[in-house]
């Protein structure tokens, strides 16, 4: 490790990350998880191919050696249930690329790329060697979307479903997601219409197919592990869950176009109470609660009380709603970020990806000064702020010094699925407090704690490239879904 610059903290607690080698990188990051039940896996972009490597080995070492056994992503329910099939030993794809093949909405390289397929194999592998050695079921690890954007691929699977079981029921779920027929396949035609008040909402339609679910018995089944793989515990859940997906995606979109910060909130809210349904779900050897691991966008899980989109807009994500809802205690965020080199994104929503350049973070973001302060000859490295060593413990400051260096309102970069380089201040950058967030007395933070943390690591990563999406577009000419089955770094 390089000298320290001066006296600057950042500097003298800085971590080194040596890529595609999680052995000798992340041994300091699982000590400071500790017994936490939750761990948060941001990235700063959707389309960074370091991010999902250095994330999928992370994952790797907290199934391996911490039991953690449900990895919750930012994808939608049915499509990544059809993974959840494979890696557990059931389902009728053959390979993990088949697994994919559900993945047809737009950006579809942030789950068709050439990282989730090795990942995907590597589940699979692990799930098959915990049958092999007779290891309890519950050991396996599971896969799952906990997003809500499939509202009529959700109503189409509890149909399926119900007719298999209750055809009666069946055909009253049927008629009452008819109602969404009129507005067509376009999701954004029954906002459009509903929002305005033209023509009448689906709100109580989708609420009566799903109290008719959790009337049927739902209470009993969600207490207690699936009878058998693909039994009839486990194919009522799933039909519950995607009840709970159309229900609130149909709430999302009736209320699309009133404010961006009321769908963000409804959208985050699902997304943490599809986590609590997954650790109830899938209970651990012992028989409480799992352990979790999420993907998603360093927006949805660094606390949004620390950042602008609380303190000015209102907004609550994953990251603040989990330590709220769990305790700060039992939950451990951790942020990706870059400066530089290129990354996967599109010009325009629809639109196919592309090879983007990426700026140079700008002067006095976080990037920036996380750049500064350990000196151009280390690129990439891990600051960890907060520590969980001791087993039913708290957290603590590694060094104050950091936490109040990273407390200060600064701009940090966000970039999902479009990338907008001639406007990047405007459309990428939000102050947040890394480390911190200080008092606060706007109103709509009721929810916020004022003391709340945004990351308490976070793995900067100087110059990082563009992922490789399974599908050819012209920026993507050679991609195709010719990729190793096999994880190419597996432990």
């Amino acid at each position: 490790m390089p000298a320290p610059l001066g006296n600057n903290p950042i500097s003298a607690n800085a971590i080194p990350v040596f890529l595609n080698d999680p052995k000798r990188s992340y041994d300091r990051l699982l000590s400071a998880i500790g017994d936490s039940q939750f761990v948060l896996i941001g990235d700063g972009t959707h389309g960074t191919a370091e991010f999902y490597k250095e994330r999928a080995y992370i994952t790797q070492r907290l199934v391996q050696e911490k039991g953690f056994t449900v990895v919750g992503v930012e994808g939608d329910w049915p499509d990544c249930y059809r993974i959840n099939q494979y890696v557990k030993g059931y389902g009728k794809d053959s390979s993990a690329i088949e697994t994919l093949r559900d993945f047809k909405r737009f950006p579809l390289w942030m789950w068709r790329n050439d990282v989730m397929v090795p990942f995907i194999a590597w589940m699979r592998s692990y799930n098959d060697a915990v049958k092999r050695d007779g290891r309890p079921q519950q050991e396996k690890v599971t896969f799952h979307g906990i997003d809500m954007y499939s509202l009529h691929k959700s109503a189409e699977t509890v149909v399926q479903y119900l007719e298999k079981i209750d055809p009666a029921l069946a055909k009253k779920a049927k008629e009452r997601y008819a109602c969404f027929d009129k507005f067509g396949p376009d999701t954004m035609t029954y906002a459009l219409f509903t929002g305005r008040g033209v023509q009448k909402s689906c709100q109580k339609e989708v609420q009566k197919v799903l109290t008719d679910l959790l009337n049927d018995g739902y209470a009993k089944v969600a207490k207690g592990l699936s009878d058998d793989e693909d039994g009839p515990q486990e194919r009522k859940w799933v039909a519950m869950m995607n009840a709970l997906v159309v229900s609130d995606a149909e709430k999302y979109y009736r209320c699309m176009l009133e404010e961006d910060e009321k769908t963000w909130n409804i959208r985050d809210t699902h997304m943490v109470q599809v986590l609590d349904e997954l650790v109830k779900h899938h209970q651990s050897p012992t028989g409480g609660p799992a352990k979790a691991i999420v993907w998603a966008h360093n927006s949805h899980l660094g606390d949004a009380s620390a950042t602008d989109m609380g303190k000015r807009r209102g907004e609550i994500n994953v990251g603040q709603l989990c330590r709220e809802k769990w305790g700060t205690d039992k939950v451990f965020n951790i942020g990706f970020l870059s400066n530089t080199g290129t990354v996967t994104a599109a010009d325009e929503w629809d639109e196919p990806a592309q090879n983007m350049t990426l700026n140079p973070s700008m002067r006095d973001s976080v990037e920036d000064i996380l750049y500064d302060a350990c000196g151009r000859n280390m690129e990439n490295f891990m600051l960890i702020m907060k520590t969980k060593e001791t087993d039913g413990g708290r957290k603590k400051d590694v060094d104050p010094a950091v936490t109040r260096l990273l407390s200060k309102p600064l701009l940090q970069r966000y970039v999902g699925v479009l990338y907008k380089p001639a406007t990047e201040r405007w459309s990428h950058y939000s102050k947040s407090e890394l480390a911190n967030q200080r008092d606060i007395s706007n109103k709509l933070m009721t929810l916020c704690t004022k003391t709340n943390k945004k990351f308490d690591a976070c793995v900067y990563l100087h110059s990082t490239t563009g992922i490789t999406p399974l599908d050819a577009t012209n920026h993507f000419p050679d991609a195709d879904e010719n990729v190793p089955d096999t994880y190419p770094f597996a432990l």
